[in-house]
């Protein structure tokens, strides 16, 4: 066990005691470098003073960081914790000892030293003593000055809580007031619940009204299901109908086309009847006028007296004249 870690171990209970500021200290060993964020949140979780400086005081010692420990108390306002872990005196090892014992012999003057050493130390003892004294009554009186605080705010809270006291008084006084009028509530009530009542002599006669109603809709709501499925069929073969509508309309377009081609046929063909017909009746004219003629020529006339004048082709002129007419009508 080196000097650090023994002086730290011997001063243990002091070190619990006495050190305040612990988030401060573990902040410092942070910036440090010798703890996390992590181990400082397991170390305040305890929630005892003594618990968390044990854990710090731990890790000092596994780490070997004795002189951030040191630096961190001096920073915190832990200075007489300081001094009380430098102070200590250890005597040498008994191993080192026996070895000075083995190399080198007393003398008188050796034992006066010794002596003066030891008288030397005592007087450091007292200083120190005196010292930590001094510091025991400033932290103590700072802990005065906390209590006087705390009584301070307690005493605060003392005033507030008769504050709400009086509050409580005047909130009950009014509560009273209200209980006064509680009767009046209780035949106000009353008047309530017959009139509930009645609403639910009321409501079950409007549940008999709606539950007529309800099989009236839903009677009426399968009449409509079955007209729904009547219009669907009046659909489908109105569908059907406007199908063969189309179908009718196309062919009556179709008719309408043959009619009109039929009836420029027929129109086509009463012109050429007519112009045959106009033909043939020009035709039997010249027969019977030639005929009339023969008749003539077998017996002369004077040609003064002839009925008629014959014109070119031995046919007579008045003849030419009507069938001329006749073919330009």
């Amino acid at each position: 066990m080196s000097d650090e870690t023994s002086r730290l171990t011997r001063c243990l209970s002091f070190i619990k005691e006495n050190t305040t500021q612990i988030e401060k200290i573990l902040d410092k060993l942070i910036e440090d470098g010798i703890i996390g964020m992590d181990e400082r949140a397991q170390i305040l979780a305890n929630q005892l003073l003594e618990n968390q400086l044990h854990s710090v005081i731990e890790k000092i010692i596994r780490k070997q960081a004795y002189q951030s420990f040191l630096s961190a108390l001096k920073t915190t306002g832990n200075n007489h914790v300081v001094d009380k872990i430098i102070g200590l005196h250890f005597p040498k090892d008994k191993k080192d000892n026996q070895g000075m014992n083995r190399e080198k012999t007393y003398t008188v003057n050796s034992i006066e030293e010794e002596g003066e050493e030891k008288s030397h130390y005592e007087q450091y003892v007292k200083e120190k003593t005196l010292e930590e004294l001094k510091l025991e009554n400033d932290r103590l009186k700072t802990q005065q000055s906390i209590v006087r605080e705390q009584l301070n705010e307690k005493y605060k809270k003392i005033q507030e809580l008769k504050i709400e006291v009086q509050n409580y008084k005047r909130q009950n006084t009014e509560l009273n007031e209200k209980l006064k009028s509680y009767e009046e509530l209780q035949v106000r009530m009353e008047g309530i619940e017959e009139e509930l009542q009645d609403k639910d002599k009321m409501n079950k006669i409007i549940e008999i009204a709606l539950c007529e109603r309800s099989e009236e809709i839903d009677r009426l709501q399968q009449q409509c299901e079955e007209l729904k499925v009547e219009s669907e069929e009046k659909s489908e073969q109105i569908s059907y109908l406007t199908g063969q509508m189309e179908l009718l309309k196309i062919e009556l377009g179709k008719a309408s086309e043959d009619r009109h081609r039929l009836k420029q046929t027929i129109i086509e063909m009463s012109n050429s009847m007519e112009e045959k017909f106009v033909d043939m009746m020009s035709a039997l004219n010249d027969l019977k006028a030639y005929k009339q003629a023969q008749c003539e020529v077998t017996t002369p006339r004077n040609s003064s007296s002839s009925r008629y004048q014959y014109g070119r082709r031995g046919q007579p002129l008045a003849l030419t004249k009507t069938k001329y007419r006749t073919q330009h009508k």
